[in-house]
């Protein structure tokens, strides 16, 4: 392994040394030592959620984090055979419940980092749709989306038959 690793940093070494690209290799080097939890936080305006949800949940945002609180049905990301993540600016986070052991039932995660340093923020659902990365919005029962006690609060009722993906935007707002 030891090997493996020593030729990885000597073909990183010798692309460096390339003019066109020595200016973009120390920045990339930094993301990928700091992994796929801090590259969904670098600072950002925006950040966007795919979400695979089959009944009540939502998704609180704190200055800085987000996690999950279930309701009655499959957490989100759980289901018949599944275990899909959620994808925080397409990075997977595979959330951590205070039950593990449940598929189902009203829980709470941790919390995941996320690079928006507020709670003032504007919500846009991209898509509700039976596969990851579907374009369009199907007719489902309206999230919501809102302030509440400092915290931003995104509720996904999902009372309808079947799971779905949901893809939204939280933004901050323009000035």
């Amino acid at each position: 392994m030891k090997a493996r690793s020593n030729i990885v940093i000597e073909k990183v070494r010798n692309i460096a040394q390339q003019s066109h690209v020595k200016k973009a290799i120390p920045p990339l080097l930094g993301l990928l030592l700091l992994g796929a939890s801090a590259v969904a936080a670098l600072p950002s305006e925006e950040v966007v959620i795919e979400a695979w949800v089959d009944g009540p949940s939502a998704l609180h945002v704190r200055q800085g984090s987000i996690y999950w609180v279930n309701g009655a049905n499959a957490k989100p990301g759980k289901g018949s055979l599944l275990n899909e993540p959620t994808y925080v600016n397409g990075v997977a986070w595979m959330p951590h419940w205070k039950n593990p052991k449940a598929d189902r039932g009203a829980d709470r995660s941790q919390g995941f980092q996320i690079p928006l340093d507020t709670t003032d923020l504007e919500y846009e659902l991209l898509a509700v749709t039976t596969e990851r990365g579907g374009t369009g919005i199907e007719k489902r029962t309206p999230v919501t989306a809102a302030k509440e006690g400092g915290e931003f609060v995104i509720v996904i009722p999902d009372p309808e038959s079947g799971a779905r993906w949901y893809k939204f935007v939280l933004r901050k707002p323009k000035k």
